[in-house]
């Protein structure tokens, strides 16, 4: 995937991410893992794409409202 867009980045952000996630976005290049943020929105101003796991519905909507108002599809 890195060979068709060498560019790409993965920034993984939020609260308490499992250890495995963040080990996984260690092993791989080009990609981060930030657990707690103040403010998000410098991350997503960057982003071109943002994916929101929605297992728990809570604070989702106003993430993807946040997204959406910064730009990210």
């Amino acid at each position: 995937m890195i060979a068709q867009e060498p560019a790409a980045r993965l920034a993984i952000v939020g609260r308490n991410p499992p250890a495995k996630l963040k080990e996984r976005a260690l092993a791989m290049p080009a990609s981060s893992c930030t657990p707690t943020l103040p403010d998000v929105r410098p991350f997503l101003g960057r982003s071109g794409v943002m994916t929101v796991p929605l297992r728990i519905g809570g604070g989702s909507r106003l993430k993807i409202l946040e997204a959406l108002a910064t730009g990210c599809r």
